[in-house]
């Protein structure tokens, strides 16, 4: 038995009574923007240590998504999940274009988040550049090396007097 679509909305989207649709495209871009985020750093990032827990973190996003924007506006956070109901029940809201350019924009607005996460920044892989080097590199040559000299720390403490690297053992 189908519903019938003349006599019900069929979940399609709308904003609250007394929402703006400022606050509408608001909450869509952010929740948007939450859910891609999560999904391109849980289940596309190659750097990524918690792919087998993608589809929870995901999950999570979604579920977070629907706590904050049901009572706002139906949360689309996904234009397809908006058009099936609005052309099946022939229901459309007067700001209908907010449940597409929010996912849209919320979306475009993660890539530059996304990009900067998935790139080499803290890794110093640009050499030739004092700015971008491997730390260890900027370090001069005698620090993290065993003292082969006389040391006032080492002479004063004979257990450690004991103990100190000869020339020969380095």
């Amino acid at each position: 038995m189908l519903p019938n679509g003349r006599n019900s909305v069929l979940g399609t989207n709308a904003t609250a009574p007394g929402v703006s649709t400022g606050n509408a495209i608001c909450g869509e871009i952010i929740m948007t923007f939450t859910l891609v985020l999560v999904v391109l750093e849980t289940a596309k990032n190659k750097k990524s240590t918690v792919s087998n827990n993608a589809p929870l973190a995901i999950g999570f996003a979604v579920f977070c998504a629907h706590a904050v924007l049901l009572p706002i506006d139906g949360c689309c956070i996904n234009p397809a999940r908006w058009l099936g109901p609005a052309i099946v029940s022939g229901t459309w809201a007067g700001n209908s274009w907010l449940f597409v350019v929010g996912p849209f924009a919320g979306a475009i607005l993660t890539v530059p988040f996304h990009l900067f996460f998935r790139s080499d920044w803290d890794t110093g892989r640009v050499t030739g550049d004092p700015l971008n080097e491997a730390p260890s590199a900027a370090l001069p040559s005698h620090i993290g090396q065993a003292p082969l000299a006389s040391n006032p720390t080492y002479d004063k403490n004979p257990e450690l007097t004991q103990r100190r690297p000869t020339e020969a053992s380095v």
